[in-house]
Parts: C-alpha cells; structure tokens; sequence
C-alpha cells in the first residue's frame, strides 16, 4: 500500500483532531453524546493559587489503563509501564493506543488510527509530560507524532492544558465545563527537496514543518496560542481549527454542521476489529515479557505481515530506528517497506534535529544490526551515503519530480553499494514510473539481476524522455584542401 502522505506538517499544535476515542470509546458520528466514560474520580476544581500548583505537583501523572499500554522512558531506554505508575515530567510516554493518563482531573488518551481511514498517518501516539508551568495549569506536555484525547472529568470547572510544540511553540486549550472534550493531532515531516546539511549549526539547519488541527468533540473550548484567543464549541458550530506552519496564517477555527465522519471508527469495522485484536495482543504481550525490544522483533519476523508493519512503527516511535531497518531487511512484502519510509520519514519531522542524530547513527553503525542480519543491515554508512540516504528520506519537490536529472540521480543510486538507498531509488522510480515495477528490481538480490533491472529502467527511461538527452557534439567545417 502507497502511502506517501507528503503533507508539509508542522509541530505547532498538530494536527488537533477531535475525535470520538479512535479505538477505545467511540460516540455515534454528529451526536456529541457522552463516550462511555472511564470510571476516573472527580477531582473539585479549586481556585488558580499556589497551593493549586504545590497539589498539582503532588498528584503527579499517573497511568490508568493496564500495564503493556503505555512505555515510557526518562531520558534512556523505553521500558513497559505499569498500571498505577507516576509519571515523572521528562518521562516521555509512547502507546500504540490505548494509553490513558489522569492528571488533576484531566483524562488524556493516547489513541491510533484503526481503521485506516485518518488523512495522516498515526500508528502510534506520543508526549512528554512537563511540569506544570503555571499554578493554573492541569497538564502540561510536550506533543509527539499521533493522536492525543483531552477530556475534562473534574466535579466542577474548568480545566487546562498547554501543549508545547517540539520547537517550542506554547498552545493552551481550556476544556471549560466538566465534560468538554477534544483531541489533538500532529506529525511533521521535512518539506520535499530539502537538502541535509551535515556542516550546518542548530541555528542555520532545515528544520521540519508541521500541520494540525483541533476539532471540539463536546462541551466548550477555549484555545489560545498567546497571540489569538478563540471560543470553540461542539458541532454544529466553530468546532475545527488546522494549523499549517508552512503558511505561517494565523489559526481560523472551521464551522462544521458535524465532526468529520473519519474521526469516528464502527467497532463493527472489520478492519477495526483486527486492529483492536492486534492493540489487545501486543499490550498483553509487553506486559507479559516487559521486553519491548523482544515484542518487536517477534512481531517484525511474524508471518502476519500487519504485524510486521506495527513492528516499523513501535521501533521508530521509540527512537529505534536500527530496527525498522531489521524489520524491512526480514521481510520481502512491499507493504513493510512503504510502511517504513513513511515511519522514517515522520520521525524525521517529529522534531528539530532528529535529522542530525540519524546522520550521526548511520555514521556509527550498529554493531547489533549487522550480527542479526549477517551484515545486510548496520554497517558504517560513509559521509556522503549518510546524506544521500536521508536526502532520499526528504523527498522530492514537484519541481524536481519532472527534472530529468532527478531521474538520471535515481538510476544512478540503483548501483549504490548501500541496499537502503537502494530500496528507497527504486521505490521512488516505482511511483514516479510504476509500469517499471515489472522490471523486477531487487535491492537485496544479485549484482546480475541488479543490473540487468537496471538495464531495463534505463531503456524505459530513455523511451519516456525521461533522461538528460545527451548534448549533441558541433560538426566541424571539413578541412580544406591544400
């Protein structure tokens, strides 16, 4: 399955996406009703003070759903949480959907795309808890790729939330009344035709772009990003605000007679129904090993090929990307790559200088990856394969995607010594020109079946006119007798 989803997004406030409970609670579509509620204690609002904020401190974060959903980690390796834990601020969470955290009356869901209907990519959801910065506020976090659920369930009064983008950008959202109810949505990606720069400093580097949006699924909300303040209610009515960083406008909320229908999910969706299956079982699973890096390499060498696609985006959710190159070095089946790119792709725009590190780690190798693969994956990238590598991860411009060097590059890169970039040339010409997919190109296989698909796409190209046509050498004047 395709899904180059090659939407410039920023991390703003994401995409704020209000949802009714994506997997776990649904609400009838344009109903607004109440979601069946988790049995949380009503928490009294109590006046912004500092005693609020010393409370705050007290009550912490806590995980409220089972142990297995939520992994968490304070700066070093993800580990499973369990149900009950504190959640400290610098701890960032990660689920794969399921995750529920309570903070000073505020309930917050980490959820996922189940049934494949979500115009961005969410596979799995993250944040990294901060400490409250004002006494006022309930919760405060840092917003990671996927799909956050916000719902006031105090006895009385509002509660509030701020939400910080990775490049630091401040949002608040005020769930006014007991009940109120949103979520929010973000990924980032780098914009197409940018180029890594290995000598740039933090200051001059590309950074990603992000889109959001922010959709009222009941009740109230008030959102602010400190320079507009805006009122927001459920549908019918001003009920979705999109943030597109690339543009640089000012935030406009959206009238909607009812909550886009892909918000909501048919738990009678087969397709939902297999994803929840494959939710349940891989939460049982992290619960019963507490071995993430276990789970995953079992479900990346799983003959259930949706398994080894939750296998790609669990190991980037977490940072390891050694193992979504494991992952698509195990499998053969198309899907698992595409999956991957995409994967990469977000975790590269999850953040400033994500591009940096991934250079870095290519630079590096990994001892691990070349043991488990016999040295197909993991080995010492060189300086310039490293930047071809994540060039090819950024993508090209629509410009660039008519440009007949950009396709003389990509035939160029199916001869590279490196199998990924490999993969990613060939991928790139099977969507750009994809009856070439008949020619069979394998990364991974023979030099002699290489170049002999190589042979192919050459002739093809040069058919299309899709190559530099070759400059045509001056005719001299004959040489005149003597």
């Amino acid at each position: 399955m395709f899904r180059m989803k090659g939407w410039p997004v920023v991390f703003t406030l994401g995409s704020c996406v209000a949802m009714a409970g994506c997997g776990q609670r649904k609400v009838p579509e344009g109903k607004g009703k109440d979601k069946a509620a988790v049995p949380v204690p009503a928490i009294t609002a109590t006046a912004p003070s500092e005693s609020k904020a010393s409370n705050a401190a007290a009550a912490g974060v806590t995980l409220y759903s089972a142990k297995g959903s939520a992994l968490v980690s304070e700066g070093g390796k993800f580990t499973v949480a369990d149900k009950g834990a504190s959640i400290n601020p610098g701890t960032r969470v990660v689920s794969a959907g399921g995750a529920v955290l309570i903070s000073n009356g505020v309930e917050v869901e980490l959820l996922a795309d189940l049934s494949g209907n979500d115009p961005m990519p969410v596979a799995t959801s993250g944040l990294k808890v901060l400490k409250p910065s004002k006494p006022d506020i309930d919760f405060e976090f840092t917003i990671e790729p996927g799909r956050i659920d916000l719902e006031n369930k105090k006895a009385s009064g509002s509660a509030k939330v701020r939400v910080i983008s990775p490049a630091g950008n401040s949002h608040d959202i005020e769930l006014v009344n007991p009940g109120s109810r949103c979520t929010i949505e973000s990924y980032g990606r780098f914009m197409p035709g940018t180029r890594f720069d290995p000598n740039a400093t933090p200051e001059t580097a590309a950074r990603p772009i992000g889109r959001g949006a922010l959709v009222v699924i009941k009740g109230e909300v008030n959102f602010s990003d400190h320079d507009s303040f805006l009122r927001m209610h459920e549908a019918p009515g001003r009920a979705m605000l999109t943030i597109d960083g690339s543009l640089g406008h000012e935030p406009v909320p959206t009238y909607l007679e009812k909550a886009p229908a892909w918000v909501f999910e048919d738990p009678k969706d087969p397709a939902v129904i297999k994803k929840q299956a494959l939710i349940n079982d891989l939460e049982a699973k992290l619960a019963d090993k507490g071995d993430l890096e276990a789970v995953i390499d079992a479900y990346a060498s799983s003959d259930d090929n949706t398994k080894r696609i939750v296998a790609v985006y669990l190991a980037s959710a977490v940072d390891d990307i050694g193992r979504v190159f494991l992952t698509v070095a195990l499998s053969k089946n198309p899907d698992v790559t595409d999956e991957a790119i995409v994967a990469i792709r977000h975790w590269l725009g999850s953040g400033p200088g994500r591009d940096r590190k991934f250079y870095e780690a290519l630079i590096k190798g990994s001892p691990e990856m070349v043991a488990k693969t016999n040295g197909l994956v993991g080995k010492p990238f060189s300086e310039p394969q490293a930047i071809a590598l994540i060039d090819l991860f950024f993508g090209f411009s629509d410009e660039q995607k008519v440009q007949p060097g950009t396709y003389k590059y990509l035939l160029k890169m199916l001869s590279n010594e490196k199998a990924a970039i490999r993969a990613l040339a060939s991928w790139y010409l099977n969507h750009m020109v994809p009856e070439g997919m008949r020619f069979g190109f394998n990364p991974t296989g023979s030099d002699e079946a290489r170049n002999a698909a190589i042979k192919l796409w050459e002739t093809r190209l040069t058919e299309l006119k899709k190559l530099p046509v070759a400059p045509v050498a001056p005719k001299l004047p004959a040489p005149k007798k003597p």
